[in-house]
């Protein structure tokens, strides 16, 4: 069977969102909306959109919940054969609230969710493992690797030193997450050794900086090359981003417009600019489709907008 080129690794969690009246917050006063999210979610999402074949390589339970998020996925045309549904369990939720000033604020539910576990068994992880080998992309960030344990994390590591001898290409975004870590010198070893296996570096020079350290661009960017990054791909907000390569750096502005609600600016980046990449087109052709399918999804509310606003837009050259 052909596989589709990325798996992306990760979790999806259900997305409850509240909305306050000003009345106050009487229980007739609520509004809750259903939904899901997730960083590698997202992208893989976009990443179908954009035309690239895309499988969502994660876990969720046997309920109806899960039966409707795998719904929703498939509707999107993301590859869920590789997701295991596991007995008696339920999906990781997260609650969004948001004032009357537009605020967001976030309440979570992941401790006990199917995703954290997915290479927990080792003869079941080995299968999925050799599954993934057929697949010319992987895809995972920091969030991924914070909620795995830590024997399930190292074997991953370990398939991905297999998988990139045999041909195979890493893409990562850290997006790290402080509170899914229980210190920072954990993340920091974890996301250098994760660095040294990476071919494609999708980061935020915030995360950077928040978890090493205050430092100029060149010196973030001279750190991260240390660790033998082929491509890197800094993202700056407004600001662009700085595509770093062996022999040619370059700044690729960012489109300006006015954002609505930024989540999933990134994912949505990251699916913009792997998706071009893979189609053969230049790093900075491929930043260009990026930034200006992120433009679009900052525009709208939520980390997944309408299938017609992409639909209307033309993503296949820069």
């Amino acid at each position: 069977m052909t596989r589709p080129a990325v798996a992306v690794i990760g979790e999806c969690m259900v997305e409850v969102s509240l909305a306050k009246s000003a009345s106050g917050l009487s229980a007739s006063s609520l509004a809750a909306n259903l939904s899901f999210g997730g960083d590698v979610l997202n992208t893989a999402v976009y990443l179908s959109r954009l035309g690239c074949g895309v499988d969502f390589v994660s876990a969720v339970g046997d309920d109806k919940i899960s039966d409707w998020l795998v719904d929703q996925w498939q509707q999107e045309g993301v590859g869920c054969d590789l997701i295991e549904r596991m007995p008696n369990q339920s999906p990781g939720m997260y609650m969004i609230s948001t004032d009357a000033s537009g605020e967001r604020s976030f309440s979570y539910w992941r401790d006990s969710s199917p995703a954290r576990k997915v290479f927990d068994d080792p003869e079941k992880a080995e299968a999925l493992f050799a599954q993934l080998g057929t697949y010319s992309w992987l895809y995972f960030t920091g969030i991924t690797l914070a909620i795995l344990p830590a024997q399930a994390r190292e074997s991953l590591l370990r398939f991905v030193d297999r998988y990139r001898a045999a041909g195979g290409k890493v893409a990562f975004d850290s997006n790290f997450r402080p509170r899914l870590w229980p210190d920072r010198a954990l993340a920091k070893d974890v996301f250098n050794a994760v660095y040294e296996r990476t071919d494609l570096a999708l980061l935020t020079i915030e995360d950077e900086v928040d978890l090493f350290g205050a430092g100029s661009l060149d010196q973030h960017v001279a750190r991260l090359q240390g660790s033998g990054i082929a491509e890197l791909v800094l993202k700056q907000g407004p600001e662009g981003c700085e595509i770093i390569l062996a022999n040619q750096r370059l700044n690729v502005p960012a489109q300006k417009v006015r954002p609505v609600d930024t989540t999933s600016a990134g994912d949505a980046f990251n699916a913009g600019y792997l998706a071009q990449r893979i189609a053969g087109k230049t790093p900075e052709q491929a930043a260009q489709v990026a930034h200006r399918l992120a433009a679009v999804v900052i525009q709208h509310p939520g980390a997944i907008v309408p299938k017609a606003v992409t639909e209307a837009l033309e993503f296949g050259s820069a």
